[in-house]
């Protein structure tokens, strides 16, 4: 006789696998890869050890899942930023800036999604992210060039620019974040000042133009 799920395994099984992604991206957040380990992932998503092992095949698959499951979340707020109301302009700024304050929220996590060293599968999926974050860009300054209001360039080029831009620019002050500090608030002067920065060059390598931030915010189009 063939041995068959039913609907409530199949069920339970994807509870008790969300749990358990969501038990490393919090002890993640609290410390980084490094910090995590499988019998304390196993503790606080209330299984045992070596149920960890039915779901994930090793540490690495576990924090490569975890990794796809925190950066889908992410690209979707982001499109979500970029397809908002208002002109391309304001909608990529709304972008950018949801982007940078979803990070210094939650600093420790930020930098394991962007940065921080580990193992190649998940090295190999932050570079297919960093290019889905970058499509997101993409398709908003197509928008903007067919409806004249950034000038004409290779979308392609200054979407993957922006990416880079904001990864680059972030890394030090996440990498900076004490481990006991895992949820950074809203932003501070300094992070307020770095945004500030980072939305000028982004909007004035797009637009070709000076930018007056103090003019721009709020306008909303």
């Amino acid at each position: 006789m063939v041995y068959r799920e039913t609907d409530r395994m199949r069920a339970r099984k994807a509870t008790v696998r969300r749990k358990i992604l969501l038990a490393a991206r919090d002890l993640i957040a609290q410390g980084g890869y490094r910090s995590v380990r499988m019998a304390r992932v196993a503790e606080c998503a209330e299984v045992a050890t070596g149920s960890l092992y039915r779901y994930f095949h090793s540490k690495s698959d576990l924090f490569t899942q975890v990794f796809e499951m925190v950066s889908t979340h992410e690209i979707v707020v982001l499109a979500k930023a970029a397809g908002s109301g208002g002109s391309c302009r304001s909608r990529l700024e709304a972008a950018i800036r949801t982007f940078a304050e979803n990070a210094f929220q939650r600093p420790r996590l930020a930098y394991a999604m962007m940065a921080e060293p580990v193992d190649p599968s998940v090295e190999a999926a932050r570079l297919r992210h960093r290019r889905a974050y970058a499509r997101v860009f993409e398709r908003l300054l197509e928008e903007g060039i067919a409806r004249g209001e950034f000038p004409k360039q290779d979308p392609a080029i200054s979407a993957a620019a922006i990416v880079g831009l904001m990864a680059e620019t972030l890394i030090g002050p996440l990498s900076k974040t004490p481990p006991a500090s895992p949820n950074g608030g809203h932003c501070d002067e300094a992070g307020e000042a770095l945004l500030g920065a980072i939305l000028s060059f982004a909007l004035r390598g797009v637009t070709g133009s000076p930018i007056d931030l103090s003019r721009t915010e709020g306008a909303g189009g």
